[in-house]
């Protein structure tokens, strides 16, 4: 019991938290690793790298897998969790759109119009001053698709 309560006094890093890091900007590796220090001052056990919105660095190209890697590495010597999130914002697996072509999606559909195509939705009122999502019937989404 007694090392239980001491391990729950000072958990390791696999028992605490790790935040979405959003990663957006022009990313550098000094930045990164800056960051992962703070990180571990804080207290936290490892993160989640996380492309966002206002990201300059190309997604998935060969400076986005360095710096992966170089977070990765610098969290195993910080004893940290390293973890990719590698879904480039919403919808989940649409990887940044890069696979819209070969699916026949217009580039000019921006992502709000992309997610009603493959994840339709319809609005239904279940009192005057709430909605929520329900699946739609037919397969048609509120934009008439």
């Amino acid at each position: 019991m007694k090392e239980l309560l001491k391990e729950f006094a000072n958990p390791g890093s696999a028992y605490r938290g790790k935040p979405f890091w959003s990663w957006n900007g022009e990313l550098t590796k000094e930045e990164l690793i800056r960051q992962v220090h703070v990180m571990k001052a804080m207290g936290l056990g490892g993160f989640f790298m996380h492309s966002r919105t206002g990201l300059i660095t190309e997604y998935l190209g060969d400076e986005w897998f360095r710096l992966t890697n170089a977070c990765a590495d610098e969290g195993e010597k910080t004893d940290m969790e390293a973890w990719l999130y590698d879904e480039d914002r919403w919808p989940s697996g649409s990887a940044r759109g890069l696979g819209d072509a070969e699916a026949g999606v217009p580039a000019e559909v921006h992502e709000p119009a992309r997610r009603a195509m493959f994840f339709p939705r319809q609005a239904v009122s279940f009192c005057p001053t709430v909605a929520r999502l329900a699946p739609p019937a037919l397969g048609k989404n509120t934009l008439g698709h």
